[in-house]
Parts: structure tokens; C-alpha cells; sequence
């Protein structure tokens, strides 16, 4: 559940990998002040042709939701209708098709994005996510997940010299769409459309099966890097989608984590998080992490 582990951090060793627990400060919140999405009936379109993107919306079905699924073309078209999602043609790179996807929604709560493109043209890593930011802003989306890649912004230092250097023009354009997306959802200017926004950087990803192993990490991310199963990513993606969102900031110190209640996890509106297998954890430095919640 999402409460799992939300009053702790993890410590864990470059060397044995081994998980200590220490205690952290607890701010208890109302749930009435938070803005949370019941997930049975919820109108979420998910955008990406990849796995991941396949599986959050089994994932989401497998909930209750109403799920549209964005693709270029329409090779996955009767595997997606099978799953009893919603198939929608479009080009994120076409400014005129995203408007089109949304003209043909009549409601729609959510946004999940896991739209990339190649090293050798990574235009829809930044250019398709913008389109899709400034769509779900017009069309007064109530939240945007977006999910790009460890080695975006702080988390640089995670990947290896030559590792950063072969995918480098990918994340710049990750970066990019990041960058756009929490301006959008937390400068005074776009108070109006009231959209909030969780940005998720999965580790290398695998095809194998999902360990329920996966973890949410917050805090000194930057110092860790390692893999994760693409199942394991989907329901992270689908845990931090529900999880109720505030506007306070975060902590400097990192040793303070806000909560509900009955403990449930609260996230902050524009934040970063970084999904790991914490069996495959690498430490490049000592540094404390913060669990916000496993896929199991």
C-alpha cells in the first residue's frame, strides 16, 4: 500500500546492499486539504507506444478506470481493445493530432506520459510531452504524470561517464519536457487550470517479470543508479497517480515527510521521484534515502 514505509528512510549499502530504517519527522495532514483521484471511474489518458505504457493502463483497468491509450499507429490496436481500453490514433509530435486526442474526450482527469524517442532523434522526449502539457492544461486535466529516465537533471551523476554520454541527447529532451511541465504547474500563471504534476525517472529498465521489489525513492536520489522491471515501473506509476498531491514544498534537510492521517504518503505538486528495483540498488556515494512506496 502506499502507507508502506512512509515514516521511514532507507539506508542502503554501496556494498551489501542491506536496508536500515531510521525514523523521520511526521507532518499529519488532512485529507480534506489534499487533492486525491478515486481510481474506479477515473478518466485517465495514458500516452507512449513502449511497455510501459501498456502495462500502467492494464494496471489502471485492472482498478476501475477509464483508460484511453495514445498510440502512432494501430499495431496494438486489438490488444489494447482487449484489455477493454480505449485505442486513440495520435501523433505527439503533431501539434494538430494531440488537439484532436483531446477534442475527442469528453472528460479527462489524468494524463500519463511515457512518450520518448531514439539517440538518433529525440525530438518526442521534449516536443511531444509539451504539446501533450499545453493540451491537458487547455482541456483542465487535474494532473499530468510524466515518466522520462534516471541521468535527467540531478540525477546525472547516477549513470556512468559513457553510459550518460550514449543517451545524453535523450535526456536533454527529457529535460526539457521536465522542465515545462513543473513550470506549468507551479508558476503563478497557470493557477488557473489548477493541474498538478508528478514526474517519475525509472532506472534501466528490464523486461523481466515484475519482482515487487520496486521502489518510489525521494532524497538523495541522485547518488544511486541501477534497474528496474518495466511492470514494477507501470505500478509505481499507477500508486504515485492516486496518491493524494499538496502544494507545500518539500523540506530542505530531507528529514521531514508529509502524511495523512491513517499514514497514507502525501506527494507535492511538481515533484521528482526515481524508481528503482531496491535489489539492484547502486550506491555511488553514502546518502539517505526516503521509500515513499514499493510496488508490492
Amino acid at each position: 500500500k502506499m502507507s508502506m514505509l512512509l515514516s521511514n528512510y532507507s539506508k542502503i549499502s554501496n556494498h551489501c546492499r542491506k536496508v536500515t530504517l531510521t525514523r523521520v519527522r511526521r507532518n499529519v495532514l488532512t485529507r480534506a486539504t489534499m487533492e486525491s483521484l478515486n481510481p474506479d471511474n477515473a478518466s485517465i489518458l495514458v500516452c507512449g507506444g513502449g511497455g510501459i505504457a501498456f502495462q500502467v493502463a492494464k494496471k489502471l483497468k485492472d482498478r476501475g478506470s477509464w483508460v484511453w491509450l495514445m498510440q502512432r499507429n494501430d499495431s496494438r490496436k486489438k490488444d489494447i481493445e482487449k484489455m477493454n481500453a480505449i485505442f486513440v490514433k495520435g501523433d505527439g509530435l503533431d501539434i494538430n493530432s494531440v488537439d484532436k486526442v483531446f477534442s475527442g474526450l469528453e472528460d479527462v482527469e489524468v494524463v500519463i506520459s511515457s512518450i520518448g524517442g531514439t539517440v538518433e532523434d529525440p525530438r518526442a522526449d521534449s516536443e511531444a510531452n509539451i504539446n501533450l502539457i499545453n493540451a491537458a492544461v487547455k482541456k483542465g486535466v487535474k494532473k499530468f504524470v510524466l515518466i522520462t529516465s534516471l541521468g535527467c537533471g540531478d540525477t546525472k551523476d547516477a549513470l556512468n561517464e559513457r553510459f550518460y554520454s550514449i543517451l545524453k541527447p535523450i535526456l536533454i529532451e527529457k529535460e526539457k519536457a521536465e522542465s515545462h511541465l513543473i513550470t506549468t504547474v507551479t508558476s503563478p500563471s497557470s493557477a488557473p487550470s489548477q493541474m498538478t504534476a508528478i514526474i517519475i525517472r525509472p532506472g534501466g529498465l528490464l523486461s523481466d517479470p515484475a519482482t515487487g521489489q520496486g521502489v518510489l525513492l525521494r532524497g538523495s536520489a541522485a547518488t544511486v543508479g541501477g534497474s528496474v522491471s518495466r511492470e514494477d515501473v507501470a505500478e509505481l506509476v499507477v500508486r504515485a497517480t492516486f496518491a493524494p498531491i499538496s502544494g507545500l514544498p518539500l523540506t530542505s534537510d530531507g528529514q521531514e515527510v508529509n502524511v495523512l492521517e491513517d499514514g497514507e504518503v502525501v506527494l507535492h505538486n511538481g515533484e521528482t521521484l526515481v524508481a528503482l528495483d531496491s535489489t539492484k540498488i547502486r550506491r555511488n556515494q553514502e546518502g539517505v534515502l526516503n521509500i515513499v512506496t514499493r510496488s508490492s
